[in-house]
């Protein structure tokens, strides 16, 4: 239902507001903050979606967590049921008034904004400043068709508004061209951005080749929208006088800024620091010896012990074992390190904030206890069937002899005779600096 379809059922529904003299709203009381959101009343609701936190947090302190938590959702709802119809009826009489002129069909003159400014601004703000281009061109047209629109919001997401968006401006400005295939394309540049960084966090792709395909999505996005700036600048020109602007002003400057800080500083120093990024004292070679060594002793002394301990079972034995096995290779590392004020525990917060490494040991460690577990049992099946392991073949059968539980637990007691007997007691030995 478009803008006009809602006038003309308030007014319907002011004619018959017996139901909303009543002084309490039932519904308003059972469903709270969701009644204002199918009511369309939108800072009622996110006022009642947020007022029982509120009240939670200043309740617990005097009635404890269980009282709170009743009180304060059964206040929330009252008040709801008792103001829910006196505030409709403002709504509905408030909008009524600001939308019985609306005008969906009115042409609307946009923004022409010079394409030099537009695109050094968006390469400043790194993309930011296409939220302020998209509320500009949003608040033009809800302030002349009146349309039942909040461009604040549809400039915040004007990756997801933009088809709409482009294809309003076409048929403003009478383009051949089907502009809300831009505003697709816009939104696909953003998709495929999450869909990349989702595919780093999980695979060894190297930064530089991320930064490549990020430059050429962004590079892609800033064209959709200078290709309808374009238009709209050109349209302008022949039929309104209207001129470019190429000044920049207060608000353009604000919001580069914030952009560039949000969106460049932030997030880089945050999500793509490496091990290389702290241990600049070693060669390469050294810190990829640190990240090994220190990937393989956090695997054997807490990797294991937290997958087992989210698996049921508390590992009291291996981690010691381990520590105390490989004490003379540890020590070593611990005082390598201690040469440039480094700790091994320095080294633990710089690889788990690189993405995806606490991912990827976990799935390791979980595979391995899934393989040893498997393994244990076809060790057993060759010595009944009197042949080698080689040549016993799986059977879904044994699928539900072991919980996760037992392989846990069997590997907390017999996980260093695995170790010795395999090449991973010379790991740390190969790995040392």
């Amino acid at each position: 239902m478009d803008t006009l379809g809602y006038v003309k059922k308030y007014q319907k529904e002011i004619k018959d507001t017996k139901k909303y003299n009543w002084i309490f709203n039932i519904w308003a009381f059972l469903f709270s903050s969701f009644y204002f959101f199918y009511k369309r009343m939108y800072w009622h609701f996110f006022i009642f979606l947020m007022a029982p936190l509120i009240l939670l947090w200043i309740l617990v302190p005097m009635l404890g967590q269980d009282n709170a938590y009743i009180m304060s959702l059964l206040i929330i709802h009252l008040i709801a049921g008792f103001i829910a119809n006196p505030h409709y009826k403002k709504y509905l009489h408030a909008y009524i008034e600001n939308h019985k002129d609306a005008d969906l069909s009115k042409i609307v003159s946009y923004d022409s904004i010079s394409i030099t400014k537009f695109v050094l601004c968006m390469v400043l703000s790194l993309g930011f400043y296409g939220v302020y281009w998209g509320y500009r061109h949003w608040e033009r047209y809800q302030a002349t068709t009146k349309d039942d629109v909040s461009p604040f919001v549809r400039g915040w997401f004007i990756h997801l508004t933009a088809p709409s968006l482009f294809s309003k401006i076409g048929n403003s400005i009478n383009s051949s061209v089907k502009l809300q295939y831009f505003g697709v394309g816009y939104l696909i540049c953003l998709l495929c951005m999450f869909v990349v960084n989702k595919f780093i966090e999980t695979q060894n792709i190297s930064i530089y080749l991320f930064s490549f395909v990020s430059l050429i999505l962004f590079g892609l996005s800033i064209l959709f929208l200078v290709i309808v700036q374009k238009k709209i600048n050109e349209y302008n020109i022949f039929h309104t006088n209207e001129k470019v602007k190429t000044s920049i002003n207060i608000k353009e400057i604000v919001i580069v800024i914030i952009g560039f800080t949000l969106l460049g500083i932030l997030p880089f120093a945050k999500e793509y620091k490496t091990t290389h990024s702290y241990l600049e004292e070693y060669t390469e070679e050294q810190q990829e010896k640190i990240g090994a060594s220190f990937g393989f002793i956090y695997r054997h002394t807490k990797g294991y012990k937290e997958v087992c301990q989210k698996e049921g079972y508390i590992m009291t034995k291996y981690p010691n074992e381990f520590s105390q096995y490989f004490s003379n290779e540890i020590n070593q590392l611990k005082n390598n390190l201690s040469k440039h004020n480094y700790t091994i525990e320095d080294v633990e917060n710089m690889l788990l904030n690189v993405n995806g490494f606490k991912t990827k040991l976990i799935t390791t460690v979980y595979t391995e206890l899934e393989n040893l577990g498997k393994l244990t049992i076809m060790s057993v099946a060759a010595e009944e069937q009197g042949v080698s392991i080689e040549n016993v073949k799986w059977n879904s059968e044994w699928d539900n002899l072991f919980t996760f539980k037992d392989i846990c637990k069997a590997f907390d007691e017999n996980g260093m005779d695995v170790l010795k007997e395999g090449e991973n007691k010379y790991f740390l030995k190969a790995n040392s600096f």
